[in-house]
């Protein structure tokens, strides 16, 4: 996956257009709903009820944009010093 100023390019050559870029996880209700955002109020992938709205993303193009999150959130929690 590579970002730019204003998109997400997935290893399939989808690029999805975002503000940042920034991508984002929402908890939806009822329990176990969640949304793929990227900025303000674009939602690119959603699943509610086993439901799929939106832009829908391939199983492999999610796994893809959690794997990018996972390890940046990994670095982000590893760079910052523990309390004394």
């Amino acid at each position: 996956m590579q970002t730019g100023k204003n998109k997400i390019v997935l290893s399939t050559r989808r690029e999805i257009h975002c503000m940042g870029p920034s991508i984002g996880l929402n908890l939806t209700t009822p329990p176990g709903g969640w949304r793929i955002t990227t900025g303000y109020d674009d939602v690119i992938h959603a699943r509610a009820d086993g439901s799929w709205l939106d832009d829908v993303l391939s199983n492999a193009e999610a796994r893809e944009i959690a794997e990018y999150m996972i390890k940046a959130w990994t670095e982000y929690r590893d760079s910052i010093p523990s309390d004394p």
